[in-house]
């Protein structure tokens, strides 16, 4: 794997890191409507292989969020 591929994946995590602790306490449809957007933008931009780690995180935002 090349330098710019590791960086691509760190970018990545970094970005799923930051969608989560920015929408960890997401309650409101607001909120959800802004995290669905969020995560919506980290799939164009890293591609459709992603998603799954994508929604993974999305799940676990819910769990957290409603018990």
């Amino acid at each position: 794997m090349t330098e710019p591929e590791l960086k691509n994946i760190w970018n990545l995590y970094a970005d799923l890191w930051k969608m989560f602790l920015q929408h960890h306490t997401a309650r409101t449809d607001e909120e959800w409507e802004k995290l669905t957007k969020r995560a919506a933008e980290i799939v164009q931009q890293y591609g459709e292989d992603v998603r799954s780690l994508v929604l993974d995180t999305l799940e676990l935002i819910e769990k957290r969020c409603k018990g």
